[in-house]
């Protein structure tokens, strides 16, 4: 179940705002300040800017790479041994066959920005992606509807589309 759909997931949330709420109320007009940086989402750490690169579990390294190329249409960048790098709007993609039991494991959700997620959707499945769930609104937003819908890539991965419809 994706997480915009996991009621625990959304319970969680809730819970964790709420804890963030009553951190402020502890600690006073001192830590009231601290705690509002904190929850400001203000880089901290180590001054990460952007994802410069997400890595895509894949069994079969040329089935994938044609999938991510002639499928979804990203720009192949190149291969390294049993790696195949891909464009996605400035972030790089890679493919990756894992050699390490600790790295087998499914991906993570990538949601692929689309300008109409119907006729994206409808060119996935011409090309025989396998669907999951066809295009929906997912959340109504003042200005917009923020639309989505679900995919497999060849390795068996769910993938989706994601589009923000102006009203």
């Amino acid at each position: 179940m994706p997480g915009w759909k996991n009621p625990a997931l959304r319970s969680k949330l809730g819970a964790a705002q709420r804890e963030g709420n009553r951190r402020v109320h502890r600690r006073g007009a001192e830590g009231a300040e601290n705690a509002r940086r904190e929850m400001s989402g203000k880089a901290t750490g180590p001054g990460i800017t952007r994802v410069g690169q997400v890595a895509v579990n894949a069994y079969d390294i040329e089935r994938a790479t044609a999938f991510y190329r002639d499928v979804l249409g990203l720009k192949f960048l190149f291969a390294a041994g049993q790696l195949a790098f891909f464009d996605c709007g400035g972030v790089r993609l890679m493919l990756d066959k894992p050699e390490d039991p600790e790295f087998v494991h499914r991906s993570s959700i990538l949601y692929f920005s689309v300008a109409d997620i119907r006729a994206a959707h409808q060119k996935l499945a011409d090309a025989g992606a396998k669907i999951v769930a066809d295009p929906r609104v997912v959340a109504e937003m003042p200005d917009h509807d923020l639309w989505m819908s679900f995919f497999r890539d060849t390795e068996d991965n769910v993938m989706a589309l994601m589009s923000e419809v102006r009203r």
